[in-house]
């Protein structure tokens, strides 16, 4: 869990991010993560985690379901929230692809195959994408 509080403080204070994904969940809060988010949602990052791929058996896992992370759930190709993805819980959480998604393995670990991933650990990082790209978009509009 250190190793976590210590990526998010770096990325937040060295890289000076503006958004931090978390393709992870955990059934409860851990408290020093949670103290690195608060650190994070102060400093004006905004966080994204997965929601969870345990369907109704768990809900929406930690961190996903606090309120300073912005909670992200899997679709198909139509919009339709995928199987595996939990229930919305306070209808704040954002659905975006995270069924199907074309990847590719490294080298290393596959020659560099197409392969096609499916969680919502596939889905944050895509939602962090379309936040960049708002973020660009709203940035460019204030310049002008």
């Amino acid at each position: 869990m250190s190793s976590i509080c210590k990526a998010i403080r770096f990325a937040v204070d060295e890289w000076k991010v503006d958004i931090i994904t978390m393709s992870l969940g955990f059934r409860s809060m851990h408290g020093n993560i949670k103290e690195a988010l608060n650190y994070a949602n102060y400093k004006g990052v905004s966080v994204l985690a997965a929601a969870s791929n345990e369907g109704g058996r768990y809900g929406i896992a930690w961190p996903a379901r606090d309120p300073a992370v912005i909670c992200i759930h899997a679709a198909d190709g139509y919009g339709s929230r995928c199987s595996f993805t939990p229930s919305s819980e306070e209808g704040r959480e954002f659905s975006v692809l995270g069924c199907a998604v074309k990847s590719y393995w490294p080298l290393h670990l596959g020659k560099g195959e197409e392969v096609l991933r499916t969680g919502t650990s596939s889905a944050t990082p895509i939602a962090a994408a379309l936040a960049a790209n708002f973020l660009e978009y709203i940035g460019a509009r204030i310049l002008k």
